[in-house]
């Protein structure tokens, strides 16, 4: 059996995921990919790792029977297995790339018959440059472990693996938030040498856009990346607003369709999410039909306090209403919108409710 087979089988014999596995060793998912797949081997510092962490002998792991004489040779044909199956891949995507490359110089062909055929000279015309910075990054993540609302913090680890070449650099994280406000965090080498992480709290906020740089000797290099808005989610799934169930004599349900319950709580049901504390703040709240210039709510509250509202006027069934909300926690503004119909089936409706 390989040594990528024998990753493959402890793997499932300890029920771990491949990211549980690449988490435990500091690699990436990808690479406990191409180890399982024969078509790259793990380093001697990494078998060391799977030795200490898993409890696997050396000798196993490398199928070295140190009482056999043939024992180097089985580790020879493991190394040239490897190569066999990395020449395969090779071949498989120089087959993908030339068929990718006839089939742009056939758009190119099919683009310039056009051109000519409209008798359009194109002057001056330049090449786009490829922008290659991302060529020493090869993989990053940003793990959330927790949420603490009181303080408005999030529990993070952020990941960046380099190239080799590129091993032993100095490597930052820059975030921007939607307000402009910058936070930067220096990433620590972890003990595979091309891996660097930075474990601990960042500012719960909407994050407009992220880059990493790294620098090594006098080169400088950078990554960009889109952010991700991580209080708007979290509101998203906080805030509650619904038409209520309401007993009838007769045993049975039935819709207020003049009464607007407001709730904010937990509502990340049967989910692995670690969120402590409540956030504080008002909360502008608006009911409207758009189509037929009706206003049935416009409120102003604590946000964090569950509140009922009796309407003027009854919503109706197969109603189109638009729920907007807009939220201010301390000197922070965030607007959230979801449009429903109203599903009156007796039992039930469908909430109208933000997401």
């Amino acid at each position: 059996m390989s040594i990528g087979k024998k990753l493959l089988s402890l793997r499932r014999e300890l029920e771990l995921s491949q990211e549980e596995m690449a988490k435990s060793l500091y690699v990436s998912r990808q690479t406990i990919s191409k180890w399982e797949s024969d078509l790259s081997l793990p380093d001697m510092k990494t078998i060391l790792l799977i030795n200490e962490l898993y409890h696997v002998s050396i000798s196993d792991l490398l199928g070295i029977n140190e009482e056999k004489e043939s024992s180097i040779e089985q580790l020879y044909e493991q190394i040239n297995l490897v190569n066999k199956n990395l020449e395969k891949d090779k071949q498989k995507r120089m087959i993908f790339e030339i068929i990718l490359i006839v089939i742009c110089l056939l758009c190119l062909c099919f683009s310039v018959m056009i051109l000519l055929k409209k008798n359009t000279i194109v002057n001056n015309y330049q090449t786009p440059s490829y922008n290659e910075e991302k060529s020493w990054c090869s993989y990053t993540n940003m793990e959330i472990q927790s949420y603490n609302l009181d303080k408005r913090m999030m529990n993070v680890d952020i990941y960046c693996e380099v190239d080799y070449t590129y091993a032993n650099s100095h490597i930052m994280c820059y975030l921007v938030d939607v307000q402009g406000n910058e936070y930067e965090y220096q990433l620590s080498p972890t003990k595979i040498s091309n891996q660097y992480v930075y474990t601990g709290e960042i500012p719960l906020r909407d994050y407009e856009k992220g880059t990493f740089v790294m620098k090594k000797d006098d080169l400088t290099l950078s990554y960009s990346f889109d952010g991700s808005h991580y209080m708007s989610e979290i509101l998203e799934r906080c805030i509650k607003v619904s038409l209520p169930e309401e007993p009838l004599e007769s045993g049975s349900y039935k819709v207020n369709m003049k009464k607007i319950e407001y709730k904010f709580g937990n509502f990340y049901e049967g989910e692995n999410v670690n969120i402590k504390g409540k956030l504080q703040g008002m909360i502008t709240l608006q009911i409207n039909n758009f189509g037929k210039k009706r206003e049935y709510l416009n409120k102003t509250i604590l946000l964090e306090k569950d509140q009922s509202f009796q309407l003027e006027k009854s919503l109706s069934q197969l109603e189109d209403v638009s729920t907007y909300c807009k939220i201010q926690i301390e000197n922070d503004i965030y607007e959230l919108q979801k449009n429903a119909k109203v599903m009156d089936n007796f039992y039930t409706v469908e909430d109208i409710e933000l997401f």
